[in-house]
């Protein structure tokens, strides 16, 4: 079995930190599956009415996670990747 290691500052910089794992296996995902298919279409739409014209980038959500990403020492020009289907190359 692997283990997960968390460093105990993690919890002390971000004391409502929850963590789960799941663990799959024997998982075929060579087939189409017309209803997932379906499903992903629907949220791609979604995604696209609700963030079209708003750069990714700007995102509550995602300013939160660079402060985060910051806060653990992040060397300035590594990105995590931020593009989302729809947006470009560029991010928006």
């Amino acid at each position: 079995m692997k283990k997960m290691i968390i460093e105990d500052a993690i919890f002390e910089m971000f004391p409502e930190t929850q963590i789960g794992i799941i663990i799959s296996k024997n998982i075929k995902n060579d087939e189409v599956n017309e209803s997932i298919t379906s499903l992903l279409r629907e949220a791609e739409k979604q995604v696209q009415d609700n963030y079209t014209g708003t750069a990714i980038l700007d995102l509550p959500e995602m300013k939160t996670w660079r402060e985060t990403y910051k806060k653990f020492g992040a060397k300035k020009g590594r990105r995590v990747s931020m593009r989302w289907r729809g947006f470009g190359s560029n991010g928006r």
